[in-house]
């Protein structure tokens, strides 16, 4: 006889058991996958509590954080428990300061082939925005700590934390010294940027341009695709000057940027280079046109402009097929 998987049967048994959250089988239920021992189960139970903002476990939540956090590997891995404890206690606004100031420091590095890996990175991160929806004093204090991680993640979700605070006086330092201090990792820069665009977007611009011209092109990338994402008054104008003047892979990341601005002054500019321009900035356009390929006429738009070149659009086929099909 086969042996039976008990957290297999754990699970069977609350989803059945939940059918109707809201009943008293189905709380008596959640309460008790809380205190299993399998943190599947637990962590099942606090995506039913999540989706249905389920109230009246916050003792069992807290229990069941507790527990994850000893013996933290063997009770927890990969944080499941005390990720979901984290997202439900912000969700629902029960009073957890002290619990969410713990979980942004936790550290749980667990063994995988060849070393270890630090499976509570993403519980830091939502940890630190949990601080910042109860604007809780020390919210940006661990963000700064947050923003120096060793884990790429969470600075990148350190920083996006930092565009949610609001805080500029706090805020927009902290970024421009990350920014400063450099991250070898493009996504930790460009969120930074972003960041600083949604804190303060009048005032951070310049900063933001002015790495359109750093002799790093990853940090150029990053900001480029910042001002794409985040769609300020001036982009436009910075991002053409930008493509106008450089050459080759940056070019083409300036023209993603300007298609992500997706304004129809944006898309004109666009399709004036694949009507006019060589036919290597033309096939670039083409490439950033692309992305938004199902937008309404767009694709047709962007045929008849390479139709309407002298050359007939010689040369833009492939590219025009790659785009947006044959």
């Amino acid at each position: 006889m086969a042996k039976r998987d008990r957290t297999l049967e754990a699970l069977d048994r609350l989803a059945e058991a939940v059918t109707d959250p809201h009943s008293k089988s189905a709380q008596a239920a959640l309460t008790k996958a809380l205190g299993a021992r399998s943190n599947l189960v637990v962590a099942a139970a606090l995506e039913v509590i999540c989706e249905h903002e389920l109230t009246g476990f916050e003792a069992a939540m807290r229990a069941a954080f507790d527990r994850a956090m000893t013996d933290p590997v063997r009770s927890d891995p990969d944080c499941r428990t005390k990720v979901g404890v984290v997202k439900a206690l912000d969700l629902l606004g029960e009073p957890a300061d002290e619990l969410f100031s713990i979980a942004v420091r936790h550290v749980q590095p667990e063994p995988v082939w060849g070393g270890s890996q630090d499976t509570a990175v993403a519980l830091r991160g939502i940890s630190a925005m949990a601080l910042v929806n109860r604007r809780h004093p020390d919210a940006m204090v661990e963000l700064a700590r947050l923003l120096a991680d060793p884990e790429r993640e969470a600075r990148r979700m350190a920083a996006d934390a930092v565009a949610a605070s609001g805080d500029v006086a706090a805020g927009v330092p902290l970024l421009i010294l990350r920014i400063r201090a450099g991250d070898p990792e493009p996504e930790v820069l460009g969120a930074c940027f972003a960041a600083l665009l949604a804190l303060d977007g009048e005032d951070s611009f310049g900063f933001v341009v002015e790495h359109l011209r750093a002799r790093d092109e990853l940090v150029v990338e990053a900001a480029a695709l910042a001002l794409g994402q985040e769609r300020p008054p001036g982009a436009l104008s910075a991002l053409r000057e930008f493509v106008e003047g450089t050459l080759l892979g940056p070019r083409r990341i300036g023209l993603l940027a300007i298609s992500m601005l997706r304004s129809e002054d944006a898309w004109g500019y666009l399709l004036e280079l694949v009507a006019d321009a060589p036919t290597g900035l033309a096939r670039d356009a083409i490439e950033a046109l692309g992305v938004y390929s199902e937008l309404g006429d767009l694709a047709a738009r962007t045929r008849e402009a390479a139709a309407g070149r002298a050359d007939e659009g010689a040369g833009l086929e492939r590219s025009l097929a790659e785009a947006f099909g044959d």
